[in-house]
Order: structure tokens, then sequence, then C-alpha cells
């Protein structure tokens, strides 16, 4: 509970803190200025551009506010969950094949987390669909019903030309037969699975059959790294603005908006 706090507390101080200190470096930096000349005007004024996507990071920092990311919700034990999950729930892993060591590095671990925590509790199963062979017949020691590969042939078209991921995933809902009972969880050849996240799209699968009024979709908040991190650099650029983008903006419309949630 104290660690609780103290997280809150400098996660609310950093949250303050960044636009504060923006603000005041804005406001110091136009007073440091003394130069004539239309040159040094448009360097004044260029700084004023940011109020052209303020409207985004507005909504975004209202739902950082609101929904701490530090705070976590409370799930249930997987086990308890898994017993009384009434659903099959497919993991589908979307992608071109090119990278098969990491595909099926990936794979190995989800699959593993799988057997260990829900397996002769509930159904479940791992498709992953690719534009090129992975081979996962190279994995030992897994069970053939639990995970498949689907490949999507060469020739393979769809009727309005669509590619890549759509692509792919217009063939196997087109030739793979599902019922009302199957959530399907998608994710990319680099996304991961841990027991927490299991636990939270299980009990959202489970809320939202008791709630009529939401839709049978959902989207989780995206973590990048949180373990065996080979690239620094990549963690600073675009993804910093999914991360503000999931955890704020999202958030914020599809809890408290309830965007798209009616029928």
């Amino acid at each position: 509970m104290l660690i609780e706090i103290v997280n809150t507390i400098l996660y609310y101080l950093v949250l303050l803190g960044f636009p504060v200190c923006g603000f005041l470096y804005g406001y110091l930096l136009d007073n440091d200025i003394d130069c004539d000349g239309w040159e040094c005007e448009l360097s004044k004024n260029v700084k004023y551009g940011w109020f052209i996507s303020s409207p985004f990071f507005i909504v975004s920092y209202i739902g950082l506010f609101i929904y701490p990311a530090v705070l976590k919700d409370k799930y249930g034990e997987i086990i308890d969950l898994a017993d009384i999950f009434e659903y099959k729930l497919i993991i589908r892993i979307v992608t071109k094949g090119i990278s098969k060591e990491l595909v099926l590095a990936n794979i190995s671990k989800l699959y593993d987390i799988m057997k260990s925590n829900i397996d002769n509790r509930m159904e479940w199963v791992i498709e992953v669909v690719t534009d090129n062979k992975i081979d996962i017949k190279t994995l030992t020691n897994y069970d053939k019903y639990k995970m498949l590969e689907v490949l999507v042939p060469k020739d393979y078209e769809t009727e309005n030309g669509t590619l890549y991921k759509a692509r792919a995933l217009h063939y196997v809902s087109k030739y793979y037969n599902y019922n009302d009972k199957d959530w399907i969880l998608h994710l990319d050849e680099e996304s991961k699975l841990d027991v927490r996240t299991l636990q939270g799209v299980m009990t959202h699968i489970m809320r939202s059959d008791l709630n009529g009024e939401k839709p049978a979709i959902g989207q989780g908040v995206i973590i990048y790294a949180p373990d065996e991190i080979q690239g620094c650099v990549h963690l600073i650029g675009i993804p910093l603005f999914l991360i503000i983008e999931g955890g704020g903006i999202l958030y914020w419309l599809f809890t408290e908006l309830c965007c798209c949630c009616k029928k």
C-alpha cells in the first residue's frame, strides 16, 4: 500500500512537472532573445506551433491524470478465472513470417504460459497466421491441437485487394469457422503475453458478456519492452506517442465517454 502511495505521488509530480517546466522554458527563452528582423520573429513564434496538436495532448493528459498508470486493477487468480471461463480463447499472431526466430521464440514462451496456467481448465488455442512458412513443428513438446500454423496462399486475393495483415486476417476469417463463444486476441509477432495480461483479457471477456450494451471488442494499453530490451533508442520516439495515446486518450474515451460502445 505504501509503495502504491509513493508511486502515485511521484507519478503526478512528473505528470505536472513536464508542462510546468515547458512553460517556464518557453517564457525564459522568449525573454532571452533580443534581436531584430523577420528571422528573430520567426524563431520567437515558431514555438507556438505546438498548439496545433494541443487538442490531442490535452485529452491524452486528462486520461493520464484520471487513470494513473501506477495503479493497477486487481484481478482474480488465474486458476479461478480459468475454472469459470465459459469461452474459447484464440490467440492469433499475424506475421509476414520473415523473422522466424523471433516468432518461434515468442510463441514458445506464450505456449508455456498457457500450458502451465490454464491448460485442462478452459479451451484455448494459438494461431500463427503467416505469409511465409514458419514451421512451428520445429518446436519440441507442444500439442499440435493447441498451436496451429495458418499459411496464407501466395495467390490469395480479397475482393477489395487488401494487402499485408488485412489480407491475412481476411483469409483466416473466411476459411476458418468460429462461433459466438470464441474470443480472438490479436497480437503482432513481437508481442508478448504474461500472466497478468492473460488475467486482464479473461476478466474483460467475462465482464463484456454480462454487459449487453458493450460490443464484443476491447483494446488494451501497450507496454513497450518490459523485459529483454534490445534497443533503448527505439523506445524514445514513436512508441512514446503510442503510450500516451493508449494510456491517455483511448483509456478515457472508452471508459468515461464510452465511445463506440452503443450497439
